[in-house]
């Protein structure tokens, strides 16, 4: 790819940091950055038209999670459509 293949993202380091071990921490790799976003990109698209279910879900932190810090417990409520198998949803904590 040429460098006319890429595009810039302006964030802080500390975001890019936080991006870079999410991407290493989901089999992306050390250079994986781009995949990440890629993944995000494509979870993330609008709202379809068409009939959803009601749903809720509880997240729980990762028990490999330093043990000094406190991760609170996610509830994630929204829509489910069985058609696209997609979750639209709300995080509130």
């Amino acid at each position: 790819m040429a460098n006319s293949d890429y595009a810039k993202i302006p964030v802080t380091l500390e975001v890019y940091e936080r991006v870079k071990l999410i991407s290493e921490a989901n089999g992306f790799g050390e250079r994986g950055l781009g995949k990440q976003i890629a993944a995000w990109a494509a979870r993330e698209l609008p709202e379809c038209e068409h009939e959803k279910q009601p749903v809720t879900i509880e997240t729980f932190p990762d028990r490999s999670a330093d043990a000094l810090v406190q991760i609170s417990t996610s509830v994630v409520t929204g829509w489910f459509c069985p058609t696209c198998k997609r979750v639209y949803a709300k995080v509130t904590r």
